[in-house]
């Protein structure tokens, strides 16, 4: 494919999912990485991705969510190709990290994110809480301003909701930008400050962004 047919495939997705051009010129970011996604797969994971666009009623998480186990063998998987290709690792969880016997394990993960993910500026996480828990989007959102490399993402009606309130109704975030946040949250921290502290853009708008090609994207 060429430079020239990449760049119209690319400018119709950017039209297609409305990602605002300040967003869609970030993106050029991701060149270079592998992406893992790891899934809560207990039984309570009931909120599908797809449909992540505000508060559920589920009572918290109680069954077993094995994150760290699952993480730490990621990284153990991947520990050589981490040295030559940057390693970005989604992780969407609905309840607190326990062992296989349910056993919480949020500390483990804590550490895990803090001191196994090396080097931690090659392997960045976001993780997309599909909860409406207050206890554990907490420490969450504690990690998220205490941990280098990490963003924690809630679900678009609430991150549009935080986004807006700090940068101003007219900051343009459609779900497209959410899931672009997904993306970059953990590997540019512009994306992570989005709802803690006021930004500086380039531009807004939905335009085509001015974004050269290369063979590599």
């Amino acid at each position: 494919m060429s430079d020239q047919e990449r760049m119209a495939k690319f400018q119709q997705f950017i039209r297609r999912y409305e990602i605002n051009t300040t967003f869609a010129s970030k993106l050029r970011g991701l060149d270079g990485y592998e992406i893992v996604f790891i899934c809560d797969d207990s039984g309570s994971m009931n909120t599908e991705l797809s449909d992540v666009s505000g508060p559920n009623n589920q009572s918290p998480t109680r069954c077993p969510t094995p994150i760290v186990k699952i993480l730490r063998q990621v990284l153990k998987d991947k520990r050589n190709q981490i040295q030559e290709r940057n390693l970005l690792i989604l992780l969407a969880t609905d309840g607190q990290p326990t062992d296989d016997m349910g056993k919480p394990r949020i500390d483990e993960l804590r550490q895990c994110l803090l001191r196994e993910r090396i080097p931690t500026g090659r392997i960045p996480v976001t993780i997309i809480a599909c909860t409406d828990d207050d206890e554990s989007m907490s420490y969450l959102n504690d990690w998220d301003k205490a941990i280098p490399n990490l963003d924690v993402v809630d679900d678009y009606r609430s991150e549009k909701k935080e986004i807006l309130a700090c940068q101003g109704k007219s900051f343009p975030f459609s779900y497209g930008d959410y899931v672009v946040k997904i993306l970059m949250g953990g590997i540019d921290s512009w994306f992570d400050d989005l709802d803690e502290k006021k930004v500086s853009t380039d531009e807004y708008g939905r335009s085509e962004p001015r974004i050269t090609t290369n063979n590599n994207f």
